[in-house]
């Protein structure tokens, strides 16, 4: 494994403070720790469980769809079909929340 690799499964471990959750403006109900194992699972070549943890975040609110897209940890999952899936799920969901106050006028 090289020492970049290393570094990231490190870090991933590491719980963030209550300063870094706040800046980082997560959703209330995810947990930044459930995004970066499914980083974690993705360099260790575990497909998988990579996709198993960013479902789960996804359906915690978690919307960062264009980082899904540009994350170098999650450059070996991006051709998993259940990957497309879970950012056509993202798109929807977002698309849907933004044609929403148009609804309510």
């Amino acid at each position: 494994m090289s020492a970049a690799a290393e570094k990231t499964l490190a870090s991933s471990f590491e719980r963030p403070s209550r300063e870094t959750f706040r800046r980082t403006n997560w959703p209330s109900s995810v947990r930044p720790w459930d995004f970066a194992a499914a980083e974690m699972y993705a360099v260790l070549g575990e497909t998988d469980k990579a996709i198993e943890w960013l479902d789960h975040t996804v359906r915690k609110s978690d919307d960062r769809a264009a980082w899904l897209r540009i994350d170098p940890l999650l450059a070996d999952v991006r051709q998993h079909p259940r990957f497309k899936q879970i950012l056509n799920s993202m798109e929807f969901r977002r698309q849907q929340r933004l044609a929403l106050p148009a609804r309510q006028s």
